[in-house]
């Protein structure tokens, strides 16, 4: 069922923010054109528009994990202090992990790819021996950030959809299984040719607060490796390698765990380690106080 929710929302939002990371990705190349300043190029925008995603898309999300696993349980309502301003609680806590997660250095990596291809765009100038102006009209209208927006739009989407799942998942304070969903089609990435393997991974279930183990090449760079694998929470988790995240349509889903007397196992009983236990603190540490504020300083 996830499956089909996450789909939908997922097309949906990146319809709407391919056309915005598109416009914030030419400011950065016409504050180039304006000034011929490479450092007067800012970050800032694209960290909003990657903020803006994750609590447009990530807190829909999280409010249908929520209801999914809660629907497995008959009789279990979860924290009832999480219930009031729920909305606002998951952006909250969706907000302080992304930036946790590194946030700056997600805006900083696009914007120095941004520079990149300037400088890419520069030297081939030189080389064609064009005028300071002819280079400008170029790198005006040269459409060098189309393919570009889509992507990022597709890996900001596949993230907080993922990571609001795992918030409105541990809102629910029960103890979780959780599984790996790959789309299974032509365009699922396998090794070879890729660097990283979610074919395979369809299907694959863990702990809820432990990692996924995805077959990754040595070759790939960034992420935490053991041997041929790539240790991730989620899809699309960030400070993962870039063959792991860019374009990554994989989904994760989750099934509530009973002990052997058939009793729901909840987090008072097993408290949550890493990364979960961090969100499963913050949900508590701020529920039922007014956090709008909160949310604001956030998104400074």
């Amino acid at each position: 069922m996830i499956w089909q929710d996450y789909r939908k929302l997922y097309l949906n939002a990146i319809k709407t923010y391919s056309p915005k990371f598109k416009k914030e990705l030419q400011r950065q190349v016409d504050t180039y054109c304006d000034t011929q300043d490479l450092n007067a190029i800012s970050d800032k925008k694209i960290k909003k528009t990657i903020q803006n995603v994750h609590i447009a898309m990530g807190v829909k999300m999280a409010q249908i994990a929520e209801k999914n696993v809660s629907k497995q349980v008959k009789g279990y309502f979860g924290p009832e202090e999480f219930k009031s301003k729920q909305t606002d609680l998951f952006t909250y806590v969706m907000l302080t992990y992304l930036e946790l997660k590194g946030l700056d250095n997600i805006a900083a990596e696009i914007t120095q790819t941004t520079k990149n291809q300037i400088q890419q765009y520069l030297m081939k100038s030189v080389e064609e021996g064009l005028t300071m102006q002819e280079t400008i009209k170029l790198l005006r209208t040269a459409g060098i950030t189309d393919y570009r927006a889509e992507m990022i739009a597709r890996t900001e989407t596949g993230r907080a959809a993922n990571l609001g799942a795992m918030v409105g998942t541990t809102a629910t304070g029960l103890v979780t299984m959780k599984e790996w969903i790959s789309a299974q089609d032509a365009r699922t990435r396998r090794m070879p040719p890729s660097y990283a393997d979610h074919y395979v991974m369809d299907g694959v279930k863990v702990a809820f607060d432990e990692p996924f183990k995805v077959p990754t090449s040595y070759k790939a760079k960034g992420g935490v490796h053991a041997g041929n694998v790539e240790l991730m929470m989620y899809p699309c988790e960030s400070g993962a390698s870039a063959a792991n995240t860019c374009n990554c349509r994989c989904t994760v889903a989750f099934e509530a765990q009973r002990d052997a007397n058939g009793k729901l196992k909840t987090f008072d009983q097993y408290p949550p380690v890493g990364d979960i236990g961090f969100i499963w603190a913050a949900l508590g540490n701020v529920a039922g106080i007014e956090i709008g504020k909160l949310i604001g300083d956030a998104l400074q």
